[in-house]
């Protein structure tokens, strides 16, 4: 029987997935928006949403990573700690 922690970290890696899978559309095959969200069955508006909130967190994991070396880290809008 799987435990409750355990599926959490199913359904996180599943996100991260998607994440993942996103991130591949948009950047590396450049797909347009609207391409994106019937993939998913999304609206244009809820992945743009993600997609801005992917590269926050992104950014400021970078940030905090570069920092952590001593680099000057690049300012943000936001700050999310990854």
């Amino acid at each position: 029987m799987v435990g409750p922690r355990f599926a959490a970290l199913a359904g996180l890696a599943l996100v991260t997935l998607v994440l993942k899978t996103l991130l591949e559309m948009r950047y590396g095959e450049s797909s347009a928006i609207p391409e994106i969200a019937g993939r998913f069955q999304m609206s244009t508006t809820a992945v743009s949403v993600m997609l801005h909130r992917i590269r926050t967190v992104l950014h400021n994991c970078i940030g905090l990573q570069l920092a952590n070396r001593g680099v000057q880290r690049i300012p943000s809008e936001n700050s999310i700690a990854c």
